[in-house]
């Protein structure tokens, strides 16, 4: 993850509206990574996300909704995070309301 996000920074990726990250044993520091990335507007135009059964915990998710509340995935509509360690993914709702389609187990 964190190479991909480092890949992220050249924006040749803005136009990107799916990415499907699901059991690729994500963690922390991989979401961290990917944070730093996507809140320098890397994908603006990301509708989908799905980070499906990974290992993100309770840090990584306060992460996501840390870069989330900044408006970082302006059109992201729709969140799959399901099946990963954590307690903390309610936040998220709060930070994005306007995520219709949150898929939380």
């Amino acid at each position: 993850m964190e190479t991909f996000s480092a890949a992220l920074s050249d924006g040749k990726l803005g136009s990107l509206e799916d990415l499907y990250f699901s059991n690729n044993q994500i963690d922390s520091r991989g979401i961290k990574a990917f944070c730093t990335a996507i809140s320098n507007g890397a994908l603006k135009s990301l509708k989908c996300l799905s980070l499906v059964g990974n290992q993100i915990d309770d840090e990584g998710f306060q992460k996501l909704s840390e870069a989330l509340s900044d408006t970082a995935l302006p059109m992201l509509n729709e969140l799959f995070i399901e099946f990963n360690p954590t307690s903390a993914r309610v936040h998220i709702i709060n930070n994005r309301p306007s995520i219709y389609d949150l898929v939380v187990y």
